[in-house]
């Protein structure tokens, strides 16, 4: 049975085998109290490190451990017995919502409410004893989710606030979904990310390259696949383009709607952030005039590219571009780099031979080369850029 807060009832169990969720619908300012006895609050986190995130917070103060006396410490127990049998009747993803509908909009909690994992069976927890709080210590419990590939040793870390979690240590048999999900949904990591693309370039030269042709024709319709930092989102904003983007990461997402909602107040008017992965999106048939996905392919497994090329093609209209783009390369399949992220190379002819033999009829291979010069890094990477048009 699946429990949401409205069927949640008050009891001060003293005993854990008959522990039940509390009906008390106001939030602590942690999050949400889901099981309390006279000495401990077991809460539901509004901004869990990870999916499931609970907080065990002492109702004395204790600084650290060692000052907990016997009897708060056999109520201790209590709490801890009671945690795997309450966290299998939660509804996190009910929960969450209801944080969020409540103003806690933090990219950690949209980040959890986005978690693929977040309905899954959970194998054990984590425990990490917090003793920085300003007033009291307090108990972290991370659920291990079924197939969760982040071991209990990395939960910890991201639990400390650590600079970032190792993710290249991640196995090397996760699906590229999974991989890019757990990079680019880790708020620590995504938010950095965001933030140092957005320091370390500008606008992409080839969006100007897509544009051409369009720019006296204000209503021409844009999908901005893999959005990221938005600085491309933001300048077609900017240019009066009508625009949709989608990105499987929710903390960049918020990120960029909070920063447009300082910038441009009216942007919601010409433009719409989608928050999902390529293969959930459901874009509209013959909808779109140009279509930009830069360094969002790559992170496919190479099966899925030109599946999912057919179909954004189809969402373009007649003579509508589609940019894409790839790092150039000789490997086979595609590799995790050391922070994680999955990527599949290509050279012009190893693309043509192993994708464009599979792309539809519906699209045309416009344009494909190789710039000699660096990426907008300063790195000498090389990019194979790739142009189709609609037929």
């Amino acid at each position: 049975m699946i429990l949401a807060s409205s069927h949640f009832q008050l009891i001060h169990a003293e005993d854990p085998c008959s522990a039940a969720l509390i009906a008390d619908d106001s939030n602590n300012k942690h999050g949400k109290v889901i099981y309390e006895n006279n000495a401990w609050s077991l809460i539901l986190s509004a901004e869990p490190a990870y999916p499931g995130h609970l907080l065990i917070v002492p109702k004395s103060a204790y600084q650290d451990i060692f000052q907990i006396n016997h009897l708060d410490l056999e109520k201790l127990d209590e709490v801890l017995k009671s945690i795997p049998k309450l966290s299998s009747q939660i509804d996190f993803k009910t929960y969450y919502q209801e944080f969020k509908e409540a103003g806690h909009n933090s990219a950690e909690l949209i980040a959890a409410l986005n978690s693929i994992y977040l309905t899954s069976k959970i194998s054990n927890f984590t425990f990490v004893i917090d003793e920085s709080a300003q007033s009291s210590l307090q108990i972290n419990v991370i659920p291990l989710f079924e197939g969760d590939p982040e071991n209990e040793k990395k939960k910890a870390k991201a639990m400390l606030k650590s600079t970032g979690l190792p993710l290249g240590e991640q196995q090397s048999d996760l699906s590229a979904l999974e991989a890019a999900n757990n990079f680019y949904n880790n708020p620590s990591l995504a938010l950095q990310y965001f933030r140092d693309i957005r320091e370390a370039r500008g606008l992409h030269p080839h969006l100007r390259v897509l544009a051409q042709g369009t720019q006296r024709k204000k209503n021409t319709r844009w999908l901005d696949i893999g959005f990221g930092p938005g600085i491309e989102f933001q300048h077609l904003l900017k240019n009066r383009y009508t625009v949709d983007g989608l990105d499987i990461s929710g903390p960049m997402m918020v990120q960029l709607q909070n920063l447009l909602d300082h910038e441009y107040p009216t942007w919601r008017n010409r433009g719409q952030l989608f928050n999902s992965s390529m293969q959930d999106f459901q874009p509209k048939p013959k909808h779109y005039d140009r279509i930009w996905s830069m360094a969002t392919f790559l992170h496919l497994d190479k099966g899925e590219i030109a599946p999912m090329i057919n179909k954004y093609g189809s969402a373009l209209k007649k003579n509508g571009l589609f940019y894409l783009n790839f790092k150039v390369g000789e490997t086979e399949e595609r590799k995790l780099d050391a922070r994680g992220r999955p990527f599949v190379y290509f050279t012009v002819d190893s693309f043509k031979e192993e994708v464009q033999t599979q792309v539809g009829k519906h699209l045309s291979l416009d344009r494909i080369w190789v710039p000699p010069q660096k990426d907008q890094l300063g790195r000498s990477t090389q990019w194979l850029q790739i142009i189709y048009r609609k037929n």
